[in-house]
C-alpha cells in the first residue's frame, strides 16, 4: 500500500525499545537524549544519529521515510532497540524552531483576552 507523504518543515522522530523492561526502557531514553540534539541539526546525518544511538544502545537501528502515526503520513527517523518489543517514545521535531541561541517564547491567546480585558496585568 503506497500513501501521499507530503514534504513538510517538520519531522519525527521514534525510539522504540527492546521491551517493556525497566533497563530497556531505560535504555530508550538514553538514547533518544544521546540523538536528539543530532536530529535537530539540517542537513540531516542519518550515520552521525546511528553513530550515537549505537554509542548508547549497540543493538540500535537507525531507519529514515515515510511512516504512518496514527494514520497521519509523516517523514521521520525510527531507532529500534533490540528487538522493538517495547513501548516507544516519539516526538516532532521543528527545525526552524530549534534554535538554540534564542530562548523560545510562547503567547497565550486565553491570557491575552485576561490582559486586554484588564483583568491581569
Amino acid at each position: 500500500m503506497r500513501f501521499f507523504c507530503p514534504y513538510q518543515k517538520q519531522l519525527r522522530l521514534r525510539v522504540i525499545a527492546h521491551s517493556d523492561e525497566k533497563p530497556d526502557q531505560l535504555a530508550k531514553l538514553r538514547v533518544r537524549d544521546g540523538v536528539l540534539p543530532l536530529a535537530a541539526r539540517r542537513p540531516l546525518d542519518l550515520d552521525a544519529i546511528q553513530a550515537a544511538a549505537r554509542e548508547v544502545e549497540p543493538s540500535a537501528r537507525v531507519r529514515f521515510g515515510c511512516f504512518t502515526f496514527g494514520g497521519y503520513a509523516s517523514p521521520a527517523v525510527e531507532i529500534t532497540l533490540g528487538a522493538g518489543l517495547g513501548h516507544n517514545w516519539w516526538g516532532i521535531l521543528y527545525p526552524d524552531a530549534m534554535d538554540t541561541e534564542t530562548p523560545a517564547q510562547f503567547e497565550s491567546w486565553f491570557l491575552n483576552l485576561l490582559r486586554k480585558w484588564g483583568w491581569i496585568g
